[in-house]
């Protein structure tokens, strides 16, 4: 027969290994029991249910938020359009009249020369 003190230390660390088991799966099972609702099927928030009315009222005012956005946007569009054909018409007479005065320029210059020679 064995001694006991032999078998003593290896029967401690399984008593140690079956009370540790005990315990972690006595707090899983708490666990699991009390966020067992939250894990089934769906979400807490997917099992609200929406209520319809708001819903809809929500979804109309949010077309008509949009739609006022577009009217709000060919607005502005058209504002920065006329502004910008504005600019460019007076870009375009600032041109001529650039070069209006760079021909009389070397007009003049021209005449120089000649008088000069």
């Amino acid at each position: 027969m064995v001694p006991l003190a032999n078998i003593l230390p290896t029967l401690m660390f399984f008593a140690g290994c079956v009370l540790l088991t005990t315990i972690l799966l006595r707090r899983y099972w708490r666990y699991f029991q009390k966020h067992t609702h939250e894990r089934v099927g769906e979400s807490a928030v997917k099992q609200q249910p929406l209520p319809e009315e708001s819903w809809s009222d929500g979804q109309k005012d949010a077309v008509v938020h949009i739609e006022r956005q577009k009217v709000e946007l060919h607005d502005v569009s058209h504002d920065v359009t006329g502004q910008l054909n504005s600019k460019i018409l007076l870009l375009q007479k600032l041109m001529a009249k650039s070069d209006q005065q760079i021909e009389q320029m070397e007009k003049l210059l021209n005449d120089l020369q000649e008088q000069r020679a």
